[in-house]
């Protein structure tokens, strides 16, 4: 050892043998002498020795028939100092176990001697040998120091101090952490727990007084103390004296209960906790302070043994006197659910609280601890914690007016109260409110609204109602109708729809409680505020309401409207936006006609104006609905809650109020009754304030009588229906021009507010036309003039839809030579005079065909006004044109060829080329040779006398043909032009180009196809070509 040398005193004299172990055991001594100082150090031993027949022989020890293994447990702490470990091989080593005792063996050492060989089967074999070894040393020590035979010389360890050998931390080497754990298991299998003998068990063991871990139970220290206690007054619980489990002593479980904890000794459980404070009998033969501490160990079992509260409160350890005076025992669960009002002792009999308590005596179940019991607590102080758990828990409370008052209003809280208890309830209140007056009642707390919301209140049917308990949702408590407001707003009134949401308090609270009052209306004021203090009871105009509609609003009277006024008011004072969270109820009153007018009767909120000056002054209160002064008096007190239910209060917010007076008289289809002049003032007042309407359906314009017809009547229409101006008069009687009706100044109004188109759309003029022809309107050439301009330049934009109904139905106009009588004429019927000459002769010598009417100054637009012609039918001149040519042989006999022709010239063919070239007609070269061949062989011929020509065609409609005949000027035939020897041709250049027509005719209609269509078209650029 470093630091000094040891030295070893064996005592032979405690040397033993023991029998059924073949083991030794004795007691030695080890001790040193430090330098400097010669300080002495000691720890005295006891010494375990036991031999083990060798199970693993090796070559080093063949000779080695048994194993001796030596087990050192140091008395006092071991001597410090030095590097050695606490495993020797007969020598210290290096190796530190963790182990609390010394072991020495024959152990095989590294050669170092720093660590055993772990490996080796021979050290194996040792180390399974430690664990039984160790068990019979630690009980032979628990044996020797518990024996009562033992002498006062004896050496020994005190028995509870023997368990700090048990190796409870774990292992710094694996392999030896398996001897731990065999240790363990070992000590587990024992009786090798020491039991208490002070805690109530009869023991019923061996004088060893050590039992098996299983048997033993670690018991709370604030309860053993309770048990030994008792047990030294002689009181044993049954359970404890009957059961098979001991406590564990108490020096072992305070010093080593982490050693018990290895050894797996269980706690005791809540059960049996449980069970022992279910002894009454034992309960009420302990002592009253015993008693006290058992209440303070009851208040800890939820927070420390987790017990379920419900559990504990059905215990019964609550002390009362029977009026026998015998003591018996209530649980808190008792004494709740039958109402009991539990108290400390009775008061003096005749004082204040005793004749109450007779009053309530048949109601309420008192009970009274007994005196002894109420000694103990006093003087235990009031912080003790058992007298916070009878007050907290058990509700046991002294006698005084606030406990009684506490004890009363629990009765009305704690339970449902049927309405045959309505005058208890009553009274209850009243002793409150009379302690209350005669100053013996100061504790507010009791009865302030957050604690007094579920007490059972007596309603005006008389009825028992439960202020709040266990309900979703706590009903709403109003005053009694003797002293209240409401009864002028709600008492005729089923509101809210659920019957269980409001309570109206009784009149009998006003009558029990102020029936000897002096002064009865200072008395109501200050019980008035007690109720709303109390039960949080309240009237109008405070009421918070309910989210249902609000019912009756159409029949409210002055004054009731005036109280909901101020209700509604008062609510938006106090909690802004709030009545907006009530959806059905603030609807209720923005969509029901309810607020009275001038002049205009009950109107929605939103259709009202407040009688303000400014408003005043711009409408008058015949023209829109005013609210009432007449009924409701002064108003402006509560234009507030007025404005946000919709009521117009300055003119700029009174534009919807005031399209809501023209939509109703739209909606009443009413025109009879509708002043032009008022719907004008609407209309500029909309203008002036910029209005915008929220949606365009439903809009409507007043048109006044003989606006649309001379005698039409006074009618509303939608704004596509009417134009802003018609300044060429077309929809006379059909479509009203609001610039002929209303300001100017309103007509950006109507198109850029209301919606009114600032273009007539197209096909309203196919529309108007058809109406025409349908009604005969025999308009002025002029209109009709007007309308087909419009027809004509406006038919490109139609709809295939649009023309299909403009060609279904209309019929067209025809006109004469003078273009000054026109007639209604079927498409069919009539043609397109695309041959002005053919045109001219035809309506010269007969009045058929009849020819499509072009108004004056139409070259403008005449090709689409062909177009829609042609789009309906009618067919055009050219196109349906016959001729047929009278020819005698006999003057073909006399003709001469002409020395110098003056048709068939190169000009023609070149003119005729160019005019077969255009692309419209799509013909080949090969073609247009086959065109140009028989003219280039043409011989032209001038004959004597005229041949005759006729000009037929037919009408579609009636199958007439109309013919008129002319004398023939020039025809060709089989590549030879005849045409009249006449020296007119050369100078006439009308009868020239009638000559050159027939020539073309004739000749188109052999050489090409469709002639009767190109001959025109050809003469005219034949016409063009020579010009040029």
């Amino acid at each position: 050892m470093d630091g000094g040398e040891v030295t070893m005193r064996r005592s032979d004299s405690s040397r033993k043998k023991l029998e059924k172990s073949g083991a030794d055991m004795f007691w030695t001594q080890l001790s040193v002498v430090r330098e400097p100082g010669n300080t002495k150090e000691s720890c005295d031993y006891f010494v375990w020795e036991q031999k083990f027949n060798v199970t693993a022989p090796v070559e080093q020890r063949r000779e080695v028939a048994s194993w001796a293994v030596t087990l050192a447990f140091p008395q006092q702490r071991r001597i410090a100092g030095g590097s050695h470990g606490d495993i020797f091989a007969f020598l210290p080593s290096q190796i530190r176990s963790g182990f609390p005792f010394v072991i020495n063996a024959d152990f095989l050492l590294v050669s170092s001697r720093e660590t055993l060989r772990y490996d080796s089967p021979w050290n194996k074999g040792i180390l399974g040998c430690v664990p039984t070894a160790f068990c019979a040393a630690m009980r032979t020590l628990l044996l020797e120091s518990t024996s009562p035979t033992a002498s006062d010389n004896s050496r020994t360890i005190s028995a509870p101090y023997v368990y700090k050998f048990v190796p409870v931390d774990p292992c710094p080497i694996p392999q030896l952490g398996e001897v731990r754990s065999k240790i363990l298991s070992c000590l587990q299998s024992q009786d090798i727990v020491l039991a208490a003998a002070n805690v109530g068990s009869d023991l019923r063991q061996s004088l060893s007084n050590l039992f098996h871990p299983s048997k033993c139970r670690l018991i709370l220290q604030s309860f053993r103390t309770i048990l030994e206690k008792a047990n030294n007054g002689r009181v044993i619980s049954v359970f404890v004296s009957d059961s098979s489990w001991v406590a564990v002593d108490v020096l072992v479980q305070k010093h080593y209960s982490k050693a018990l904890g290895q050894l797996k000794v269980p706690w005791m459980s809540g059960w049996e906790y449980i069970k022992i404070l279910e002894d009454s009998n034992w309960l009420l033969r302990i002592s009253e302070q015993l008693y006290l501490e058992v209440l303070e160990f009851v208040s800890t079992l939820v927070k420390y043994l987790d017990i379920d509260n419900n559990r504990v409160k059905s215990l019964r350890v609550v002390k009362y006197e029977g009026e026998s005076g015998a003591v018996g025992l209530f649980s808190p669960k008792e004494i709740t659910d039958v109402g009991m009002a539990m108290y400390m002792s009775p008061p003096d009999s005749g004082d204040y609280l005793s004749l109450w308590i007779r009053r309530f005596s048949p109601w309420i179940k008192y009970r009274f601890m007994p005196r002894e019991t109420v000694k103990a607590i006093e003087k235990a102080g009031d912080e003790a914690p058992a007298l916070r758990w009878l007050r907290n828990v058990a509700t046991v409370r002294r006698i005084d007016v606030a406990e009684f008052a506490s004890g009363l209003l629990t009765r009305c809280r704690g339970k449902v109260v049927s309405d045959l208890e309505a005058d208890y309830v009553l009274l209850v209140w009243k002793f409150i409110y009379e302690s209350i007056q005669g100053e013996l009642l100061k504790d507010k707390s009791l009865y302030q609204p957050s604690h007094s919301r579920d007490f059972a209140i007596v309603d005006e049917s008389g009825h028992v109602k439960c202020g709040g308990g266990n309900v979703a949702v706590k009903p709403v408590v109003l005053l009694p109708a003797g002293c209240s407001e409401w009864p002028l707003l709600l008492k005729d009134r089923e509101w809210p729809t659920d019957p269980h949401a409001i309570i109206k308090m009784s009149d009998q609270y006003l009558n029990i409680c102020l029936e000897h009052s002096q002064n009865r209306a200072y008395d109501l004021a200050a019980y008035k505020s007690f109720l709303r203090q109390t039960f949080g009871a309240s009237d109008l105009p405070d009421l918070s309401p309910f989210d249902d509609p609000f019912p009756g609003l159409t029949n409210l009277s002055s004054a009731q409207s005036l109280i909901l006024l101020q209700w509604l008011n008062r609510c938006q004072e106090d909690r802004t936006g709030y009545l907006n969270s009530l959806a059905k109820f603030w609807s209720s009153f923005k969509t029901t006609a309810w607020v009275h007018t001038d002049e205009h009767g009950l109107q929605l909120p939103r259709n009202c104006f407040m009688p303000t000056k400014d408003l005043l002054s711009l409408l008058d209160r015949s023209e829109v609905p005013f609210i009432s002064e007449s009924f409701y008096g002064d108003v402006r007190p509560y234009s507030k809650v007025l404005c946000d239910l919709g009521v117009v209060d300055e003119p700029k917010s009174g534009c919807e109020a005031v399209f809501e007076q023209v939509r109703d008289m739209i909606t009443r289809a009413s025109v009879r009754t509708v002043d032009q002049s008022q719907i004008e003032k609407f209309y500029h007042y909309l203008h002036m304030f910029g209005w915008e309407p929220s949606e365009k359906s439903g809009i409507k314009i007043y048109i006044p009588a003989g606006c649309v017809t001379t005698d039409g009547p006074a009618s509303w229409q939608e704004p596509e229906e009417c134009l802003l101006g018609d300044k060429d008069h077309l929809f006379n009687g059909v479509l009203p021009s609001l610039s002929d009706i209303y300001n100017p100044k309103l007509l950006s109004f109507f198109e850029k507010t209301l919606g009114v188109p600032t273009s007539v759309h197209f096909s309203r003029y196919y529309d108007l036309w058809i109406q025409w022809c349908e009604n005969s309107n025999h308009s002025t050439v002029e209109r009709c003039a007007v309308l087909w301009q419009k027809i004509a330049v406006n038919w490109k934009n139609c709809d295939a839809t649009v023309k299909q109904k403009f060609k279904a139905k209309a019929v067209i106009l025809t006109g004469t030579m003078t273009g000054k009588e026109l007639h209604y004429t079927i498409p069919t019927a009539a043609f397109i005079p695309d041959d002005l000459q053919r045109r001219q002769m035809f309506m010269i010598h007969t009045s058929t065909p009849v020819f499509v009417w072009y108004p004056s100054g139409s070259s403008a637009f005449e090709a689409e006004l062909n177009d829609v012609y042609a789009s309906l039918g009618v067919r055009r001149l050219s196109e349906c044109v016959k001729t047929h040519v009278e020819m005698d042989p006999a003057n073909l006999g006399n003709c001469e060829s002409t020395k110098a022709p003056i048709f068939m010239t190169s000009g023609l063919l070149v003119a005729v080329l160019g005019f077969i070239s255009k692309s419209k007609y799509g013909w080949s070269s090969e073609e247009r040779q086959a065109i140009l061949q028989p003219l280039c062989e043409t011989v032209e011929k001038e004959i004597v006398d005229p041949f005759r020509i006729s000009y037929s065609i037919t009408s579609d409609s009636s199958s007439v043909t109309t013919t008129v005949e002319r004398q023939l000027l020039g025809f060709w035939d089989q590549k030879v032009l005849y045409r009249l020897k006449d020296g007119k041709l050369l100078i006439d250049a009308a009868l020239r180009r009638e000559m050159q027509t027939q020539v073309l005719e004739t000749m188109c209609s052999q050489i090409l196809p469709d002639s009767p269509s190109i001959a025109s078209s050809l003469v005219d650029f034949f016409e063009d070509a020579r010009r040029m």
